[in-house]
């Protein structure tokens, strides 16, 4: 059906541009020179999920989506570890059986 693939485009499309904003926050306004000195990879994981994200937009690839979000889940590892906060994944409860990232 056309318009089913139409508002699954247009929903990718959204959800992808959410994670570029979200991302483009946490770069901008939290993290901050001593969490890029305690997480030497982080600086460049946050630019290639930022730019992970245009490739999502722009294609329906599968592979891209998966790996920004494993990019975004080890993000948010990283921002529950500068909070002290023992990070850890749980069943999302979607029947894509993905993980969200939390704490204890």
């Amino acid at each position: 059906d056309v318009h089913k693939i139409t508002r699954l485009t247009h929903v990718k499309e959204e959800h992808a541009g959410i994670v570029e904003k979200e991302l483009e926050t946490l770069w901008a306004d939290y993290f901050k020179e001593e969490h890029y000195k305690e997480y030497p990879n982080l600086l460049d994981l946050i630019n290639s999920a930022i730019k992970l994200t245009g490739k999502v937009r722009q294609s329906v690839d599968l592979a891209s989506a998966q790996e920004l979000l494993a990019k975004t889940q080890e993000i948010a590892e990283i921002f529950w570890k500068t909070k002290k906060m023992e990070p850890i994944r749980i069943p999302s409860g979607y029947p894509t059986e993905g993980e969200i990232v939390s704490h204890k």
